[in-house]
């Protein structure tokens, strides 16, 4: 009888010493994460600029570019403004009536060849993408007739979701030298 009960007692200190084991570890794993490590600023992230190496993103970039390109051939200019960035329609004031005025479309059909791409973290999950590359008409089957194309694309893959900031301002600049300038400013 008293073994029975010795037993039972231990049976029962052991289910509380694991009950509080897993309060313990559960309790860990709900508290801030890291909040001692250094993490770096985020101003830091933000002016940190790299080539892009993943090829993944390379050609979800690449595809985007696509895209736009093809809604600037068409000149249907719903889509296009629905694929601004929302920041440069506001610092540009750009609205569907006067996009006309501030993007250029396309009078042909062009196919997108990029050349060199860097990126630079917003947030977790919001990155851009500075891209140059060339423009090459459709019908023509050599690349005689290359006209250079500069864009920025804002991509979340939070939401899967991307938008656009032309820069068809840019001339004759490193592009990695421009955007970095850019990002200083």
């Amino acid at each position: 009888m008293k073994n029975y009960k010795l037993l039972i007692v231990m049976i029962i200190v052991i289910i509380l010493i694991i009950i509080l084991l897993t309060l313990g570890i559960i309790f860990i794993n709900l508290s801030p994460k890291n909040q001692y490590t250094q993490q770096p600023k985020q101003e830091e992230i933000q002016k940190e600029v790299s080539r892009v190496q993943n090829h993944n993103d390379f050609f979800t970039v690449v595809n985007c570019v696509d895209k736009y390109v093809t809604y600037l051939s068409t000149q249907n200019k719903d889509i296009l403004y629905l694929l601004l960035d929302e920041e440069y329609k506001q610092e540009k004031g750009i609205n569907q009536s006067n996009i006309d005025s501030h993007i250029k479309t396309l009078n042909d059909y062009y196919k997108f060849k990029a050349k060199e791409m860097y990126v630079r973290k917003i947030k977790d999950t919001i990155s851009q993408y500075y891209v140059y590359g060339v423009l090459t008409l459709e019908t023509t089957e050599d690349d005689e007739e290359e006209t250079p194309f500069y864009i920025s694309i804002k991509l979340d893959k939070g939401t899967n979701t991307f938008s656009v900031i032309p820069d068809t301002y840019i001339e004759g600049l490193s592009i990695k030298n421009r955007f970095i300038d850019n990002l200083q400013k």
